[in-house]
């Protein structure tokens, strides 16, 4: 359970409509800042699963980390995490970690509601926030939650509700954490900045380096088109900048991924 027990700080947002009137897919952002000197980076994953029960997905990790913190499922759902405290008193181990939960909502939901709805009914742990996106339905939610409470917000009742996150129509965002104005701020105002033409682009070349956030890993989701550009850390072995914000991200078509692994999949049942 290290996810619950490091509280991985990390920033997020899902963005659709008029918010990205340009080109009218929805995005959605994680970025994950943890420490970069543990060298959890060294050796990133894609693991592409074509299970017997459920539907294909993608776990964007690391090798030797179980369960998912980034991934995207071939029904056009996508993953956002934040760690936090804002609930310890009632925080605990006594549940099921919170990257297995993720997990089973790549592989087996096929909605925002049924997403939602599995976090709502899984015995939670600690004070942790999350971000779905669905591509289909062509919007996304943000959920506060704990061990006690599961919040979920749309744009119009998005919390907190505070002068440097302000709501914004046709997106959730959450800077660092639960009310952090040195990163919810920046981030409100990126967004604005770009609002109308937010898309992948804009996010790594513009909202990402100037926010300081996804030190670790940084993902954008296109769940209109299904393409991901992903982002980690620099390795001990690398050179460059260190922060995944800072560095190239590897663009990827996740419809023909998916589709190849399915093929892939059944070529090697009928062996």
């Amino acid at each position: 359970m290290i996810g619950e027990a490091s509280e991985w700080h990390c920033s997020l947002f899902v963005a659709w409509g008029k918010a990205t009137a340009a080109d009218g897919h929805l995005y959605q952002l994680r970025a994950l800042d943890y420490e970069t000197e543990a060298n959890i980076q060294k050796y990133p994953t894609i693991a592409v699963y074509v299970p017997e029960e459920g539907h294909p997905f993608a776990n964007l990790g690391w090798a030797g980390v179980t369960g998912a913190v980034s991934g995207i499922s071939s029904q056009q759902i996508a993953i956002s995490e934040i760690g936090d405290d804002y609930d310890k008193a009632n925080d605990t181990f006594q549940g099921m970690p919170f990257a297995f939960m993720l997990r089973d909502i790549l592989q087996f939901d096929t909605s925002l509601d049924e997403a939602i709805a599995r976090v709502k009914n899984t015995p939670r742990t600690t004070s942790l926030m999350y971000a779905i996106g669905d591509g289909e339905y062509g919007q996304g939610r943000a959920l506060q939650t704990s061990h006690t409470l599961c919040n979920v917000f749309d744009p119009d009742n998005l919390e907190p509700l505070t002068p440097t996150h302000q709501r914004i129509p046709d997106v959730v965002y959450w800077g660092m954490s639960w009310n952090v104005p040195s990163y919810d701020g920046p981030l409100h105002d990126k967004l604005m900045e770009h609002y109308g033409r937010i898309n992948a682009e804009t996010t790594i070349r513009d909202i990402l380096p100037n926010v300081r956030t996804g030190s670790l890993q940084a993902v954008v989701y296109d769940l209109t088109a299904m393409h991901i550009w992903l982002a980690n850390a620099r390795t001990e072995e690398e050179s460059g900048p260190l922060k995944a914000y800072d560095r190239p991200f590897l663009h990827i078509d996740m419809n023909k991924v998916f589709s190849q692994a399915r093929q892939l999949s059944q070529e090697k049942s009928t062996h």
